[in-house]
């Protein structure tokens, strides 16, 4: 009898997690009769609005509640995460963005919930190379995942070949509780580029470069460091064009390579978009973790202090981290050591590592080793001590090869 009370106090156990850990959907309507699609798993709640883009409209961080996406100022409903751009037609909104969506909730959970959106580009519209294109939008959601996946698919059903590059924004988005501005980590071939805005009443000045031509890797993070709330998008690389922030309006956008499309033809793409927390900076980020790397110079040393995180799910296997400093721009080794990490969480863990008897004068380029169980990630990352965070907005290259 105790075994069966036992047995049965564990399967209740099971089914009340599951539930707890359910992705659920729910639908309703606004005041103006339009519907809302609400996606919800243990981390992240997000409601999608087809008559506005098909754009989430809503987005709130589960751990702290914060509501990300600032009203639209101007009332044209123009701000949302998921916003789709087809150029040439470069000029913002543009046409999808204020379009209507056409919807289908094509899985519903306990484990996994999509919701399909698509629209037809204007059959007259004024660039022939992208009338009549059809964009369909999947966003995803999984049980226990702590980010969001999106696919995107444009398909040439037409009778014309196409050509357009797709754009994809997320507009007006703020992070944290305090609402303090959000700096955003691109990685380049130049490293790591910072851009951020600072007021200067009655206007805003802007640190660091609007558009990365060369991006080095298919992420880009945006964080708000006062309160250690962020969010880490992943992209792929090869056929990324370009990485950019409108700083002063809270946006987080990337542009895709030309795509040309013969009749009957479909391009296709996924990003995933993952907030995360106790982050105050970005230097890496890839399926497996997100990473921030921070040197500073103290008496007769050099600190770094080294962040690490998973990214989809936490790793419990033990992860050794390897930081080597090296001189620039010859890469010659100047110190190393390794830290140990019990396993990856999904909230950072911060480790930090002091070099002893080192003053470097110039730039120090860092490279970063992470070793796990089936895991090997590298980045390299770069310290200047005399323009400090400057360096990173600046127009300084440094590049990975040898100059």
């Amino acid at each position: 009898m105790k075994f069966i009370i036992g047995a049965l106090f564990g399967s209740f156990c099971l089914i009340a997690v599951s539930v707890a850990a359910a992705v659920t959907v729910s639908e309703s309507k606004d005041a103006a009769g339009n519907a809302r699609v609400t996606m919800e798993n243990e981390y992240i709640a997000l409601t999608v609005v087809p008559a506005h883009g098909g754009m989430a409209t809503g987005f709130t961080c589960k751990k702290t509640g914060n509501q990300w996406v600032m009203p639209d100022s101007s009332g044209q409903n123009l701000a949302g995460l998921f916003a789709d751009h087809i150029r040439p037609l470069a000029v913002w909104p543009g046409e999808c963005m204020s379009a209507r969506y056409d919807y289908q909730i094509v899985r519903n959970g306990p484990e996994s919930a999509t919701v399909k959106l698509w629209y037809r580009m204007k059959a007259d519209g004024p660039a022939d190379s992208v009338t009549g294109l059809k964009v369909e939008k999947e966003i995803t959601l999984k049980a226990l995942a702590p980010f969001v996946a999106c696919k995107i698919t444009v398909a040439n059903d037409t009778a014309q070949p196409k050509r357009f590059s797709y754009w994809l924004q997320h507009a007006f988005v703020k992070l944290g509780t305090s609402r303090d501005k959000n700096y955003y980590y691109r990685p380049s071939d130049r490293g790591i580029r910072i851009t951020y805005w600072e007021s200067v009443w009655p206007t805003k000045i802007i640190k660091g470069e609007a558009y990365i031509d060369d991006p080095a890797a298919g992420w880009s993070g945006a964080v708000n460091p006062k309160d250690g709330e962020g969010f880490v998008s992943l992209m792929d690389l090869s056929v990324l064009a370009q990485l950019y922030n409108c700083t002063p309006n809270n946006t987080i956008e990337w542009f895709y390579k030309d795509v040309s499309l013969k009749p009957d033809e479909r391009w296709s793409t996924e990003f995933i978009g993952r907030p995360t927390f106790g982050f105050t900076s970005y230097a890496y980020a890839s399926r497996n973790l997100i990473a921030a790397t921070k040197a500073a110079a103290a008496d007769n040393a050099v600190t770094v202090v080294q962040s690490l995180a998973a990214m989809e799910q936490a790793v419990p296997d033990e992860i050794t981290c390897q930081v080597k400093l090296c001189s620039f721009p010859e890469r010659k080794e100047l110190a190393v050591q390794k830290v140990q990490f019990a396993g990856l969480g999904l909230e950072a863990e911060s480790k930090t590592l002091t070099f002893s008897g080192l003053q470097p004068e110039g730039v120090t380029v860092v490279q970063v080793e992470i070793v796990g169980k089936n895991l090997r990630e590298t980045y390299e990352t770069y310290f200047d001590p005399a323009n400090k965070e400057k360096a990173y907005y600046s127009q300084t290259d440094y590049r990975r090869e040898t100059k």
